[in-house]
């Protein structure tokens, strides 16, 4: 139900941190690409999608994660210092507010 609004999310998340698409769902743990999973479980998170959501959504994707991993990196995400994030997942989910999925 949420696929549409995820995808979006994914384009523009790897656009701005500058990864693709395929090392956004690739097991590892690089800080740029782990930091830019957090940012988009934290983003849908305020959609608002459920963790079970996000979680079928990255597995749609070919990268399975747990329920802990999902809290974790949305954890870290809003306790993050650097107001460029927040303003970011600010941005992007005003930008796609108006789209029904």
């Amino acid at each position: 139900m949420k696929r549409g609004i995820f995808n979006k999310y994914v384009k523009l998340l790897c656009k701005e941190i500058g990864i693709s698409e395929e090392e956004l769902f690739k097991k590892s743990k690089a800080g740029k690409v782990s930091s830019a999973r957090f940012i988009l479980y934290s983003m849908c998170y305020q959609r608002p999608m459920n963790i079970l959501q996000i979680s079928d959504l990255m597995s749609e994707r070919g990268y399975t994660t747990s329920r802990q991993t999902i809290e974790y990196g949305i954890s870290k995400i809003n306790n993050e210092a650097d107001p460029d994030v927040q303003e970011f997942i600010s941005i992007a989910i005003q930008k796609y507010n108006h789209i029904a999925v």
